[in-house]
């Protein structure tokens, strides 16, 4: 979406501008639409009545019809009814990496933009519908609305957002105590990452967690991630996590976790409204967040703030700690509203634990709190303290555990290594893993190698000291410098319709468009080189100091291709000649066959011709004009050719 982006202000309005798009095939709408629909995958068998909407086959008119049923709804919807079309809709994105793609950028995002623009305005309605709404949820929850403010109410986000009836309903614990940390809101509450990572999202538990891109690249971030030398070897571990998941019928603002002074806070990050590639598995059978993929909340609508406290240990001593608290808005209003003391503060504002910071509008939400290594090991509790409430099935059933399938189709590509195994935190039984649960569906094991990679990867890497992958020799990466200028001009954002005020960022398998190419980065692409090569030139060239894609994995890959072409021998048996200079050094080690040439650069990293501009220009003139490599067979007696 553009900052000049208007939402429609009417439901017909709404449908009218997306059957356009179709029709038009507005930035590729109908195109990423139909994919989208073509990858719908199918239910799972256990799929309640209730939640089931199977978008395999469907048509850009069915998909105005849900939501106009949707809409409608509700003025209707319960307490534990209110998951219920997020989950039918999330069925689109439900192990569909094109439904991903489809509701978190270009058209697909700003539809579900200017849908949950729609349901704000419709929850913000102050006529009879609206208190009808107000009446049916005050009926549905009975004497959980004893601890409440009895109204009146204007609008049905007034009543969802209602305020305690005194501070004696939620007392905070341990006032005078800084070491005692309370929870935030309502919620249920789980530890989710252990040892959290900087920039790459790395498995932890099943779980992932991007801090910096949470934070929004604030410099607080660091606070929370491992600690480095200056030869980047880790001198002290990661954080800690926690989330805290909101339930759609309980107390709705969120307050301060910590005492001592909040030194920065932003409440207006963008982000996408929908987009989880497993939204049941976030339910997980009542265990509400636990083995969820958090990476994704990174790129959600949130905002954040950093505490700053100091605590008293058992033995007198002092000591300063930082807390985040991440306020995430998703699906529905997906609002993230904080108090005016708390919106982009310029200086830091005191805060006492307990101290209200804001609220969610009706619609998905949770809070993530991250500690600093060694500050919050565990999640504690005194004897007699509150652990959870005994519910009525239905509650449970709608809001907790609904249909948590078994042996799913697909797994997320964060899920790997999960299996039953995460029992063993739980209990101590010995449960017979259920084969089904051990298979991978062919079309998913490249996606479950992603983690698998980035985990030997970083043990690599962390064996070396923690060297630059692109260029063993630094332990730095090469700065963006000139391309970063370049990008940053008024004239490339003009020519690539980028808002001007808009900065560039650089990632490196991580953010969303690392993402949206997970599939396709960790897919067997060799068929295509095949097709390539059986009808043009093709040039391979590789620095010899880049362990990003080396010389050895190149090596490895053409003698796959080649023994696929039924050409392995002959590739294998191609003179590689030292391509030399006019005074004998070396430029390089070239091998050709066919049509498939393959060069060697050395004292190169992964970008090649950055580091030898020269050598780079006369290997592709060489390859372009089909002009020799000079050089020689070391393996063959004689001089080298002139």
């Amino acid at each position: 979406m553009t900052p000049t982006h208007h939402h429609p202000e009417t439901l017909a309005d709404f449908l009218a501008k997306i059957r356009k798009w179709y029709e038009e095939d507005h930035h590729s709408f109908a195109t990423l639409f139909r994919a989208m629909i073509a990858h719908a995958v199918p239910l799972p068998d256990d799929t309640p009545e209730e939640v089931r909407y199977d978008w395999r086959g469907k048509t850009i008119d069915q998909l105005c019809d849900f939501f106009s049923e949707w809409y409608e709804a509700g003025w209707t919807t319960k307490p534990n009814d209110g998951l219920n079309y997020i989950e039918k809709f999330s069925w689109l994105t439900y192990e569909n990496d094109y439904g991903m793609v489809f509701v978190t950028c270009g058209p697909g995002l700003e539809m579900t933009a200017d849908f949950t623009h729609l349901q704000g305005m419709q929850m913000d309605d102050e006529g009879q519908q609206g208190q009808e709404l107000i009446e049916i949820w005050k009926d549905e929850l009975g004497a959980r609305m004893d601890d409440f403010k009895k109204g009146p109410w204007k609008t049905f986000n007034e009543f969802f957002v209602r305020e305690l009836l005194d501070a004696s309903k939620r007392p905070i614990d341990a006032q005078d105590d800084n070491s005692v940390v309370v929870a935030p809101t309502d919620c249920v509450i789980n530890m989710i990452v252990d040892d959290l990572a900087e920039e790459t999202p790395i498995p932890v538990k099943s779980v992932t967690m991007n801090v910096k891109q949470l934070l929004a690249d604030s410099e607080y971030y660091k606070k929370f991630v491992p600690e480095k030398n200056s030869h980047g070897e880790i001198i002290q571990p990661g954080g800690t996590a926690v989330s805290c998941i909101l339930m759609p019928d309980t107390y709705h603002w969120y307050h301060a976790p910590v005492a001592g002074e909040v030194v920065e806070a932003h409440d207006d990050i963008g982000g996408v409204y929908y987009g989880m590639r497993d939204f049941p598995q976030l339910l997980n059978k009542g265990n509400v967040g636990y083995g969820f993929d958090y990476e994704m909340f990174d790129n959600f609508r949130r905002g954040y703030l950093i505490f700053r406290t100091v605590f008293t240990d058992p033995h007198g001593a002092e000591h300063e700690t930082y807390v985040a608290m991440v306020t995430v808005g998703m699906n529905s209003i997906a609002s993230v509203r904080y108090e005016s003391p708390f919106r982009n503060p310029q200086q830091p504002v005191p805060v006492s634990k307990g101290d209200r910071i804001g609220n969610f509008q009706y619609g998905g939400s949770l809070n993530i709190l991250l500690f600093q290594y060694g500050r919050f090991p565990a999640l504690q509790l005194h004897m007699g303290q509150r652990i959870g409430t005994l519910e009525q099935q239905d509650r449970t059933e709608k809001l907790f555990t609904h249909h948590r399938h078994h042996g799913p189709r697909h797994h997320h590509l964060t899920f790997w290594p999960r299996r039953r195994t995460e029992n063993r935190h739980v209990t101590s039984s010995s449960r017979r893993v259920d084969p089904r649960e051990r298979r991978r569906h062919p079309a998913d094991r490249p996606v479950q190698g992603r983690p698998l990679r980035n985990r030997l990867v970083q043990h690599t890497l962390d064996l070396g000291g923690t060297f630059d992958v692109y260029d063993i020799r630094r332990w730095d990466d090469l700065s963006p410098g000139a391309l970063g200028s370049y990008l940053g001009t008024d004239a490339v954002k003009d020519a690539l319709h980028v808002p001007r005020h808009v900065p560039w960022e650089f990632h490196d398998n991580t953010g969303p468009v690392a993402q949206h190419l997970a599939v396709d980065n960790m897919q067997d692409c060799s068929d295509k080189y095949r097709a390539i090569m059986d009808r043009y030139p093709v040039l391979l060239c590789t620095g010899n100091f880049d362990t990003a894609c080396g010389y050895r994995s190149t090596e490895e890959i053409l003698d796959d291709i080649m023994d696929k072409r039924g050409l392995r021998a002959e590739w294998r048996e191609a003179p590689r000649l030292i391509w030399t200079q006019a005074q004998g050094n070396p430029k390089g080690f070239v091998r050709s066959h066919g049509q498939l040439t393959q060069v060697s650069v050395p004292d190169s990293g992964h970008e090649v011709p950055a580091y030898q501009p020269e050598i780079c220009r006369e290997m592709l003139y060489n390859w372009l004009f089909d002009r020799p490599f000079h050089g020689y067979d070391p393996l063959k007696a004689g001089k080298p050719d002139s």
